[in-house]
């Protein structure tokens, strides 16, 4: 029961990350990141804090090439 779950939760995540992989992929190359990035979200969890930490707090080099705060 426990063991059929815990598949079905970790299948579930996986499906999500592949979901969002391309909308990901293509914010980062926007920001002026490298797109193979995105694929850190493959990880559980741990990925898309990561995507959303890098995101957020780190300065966009394509805003400091346009002059943007």
């Amino acid at each position: 029961m426990i063991e059929s779950f815990l598949i079905d939760a970790v299948v579930f995540v996986e499906a999500m990350a592949l979901i969002c992989l391309y909308p990901l992929w293509r914010i980062f190359r926007r920001a002026g990141f490298p797109g193979h990035w995105a694929l850190g979200v493959l990880f559980p969890v741990l990925g898309f804090w990561i995507a959303g930490g890098l995101l957020a707090f780190v300065d966009w080099p394509r805003s400091r090439t346009e002059g943007a705060a």
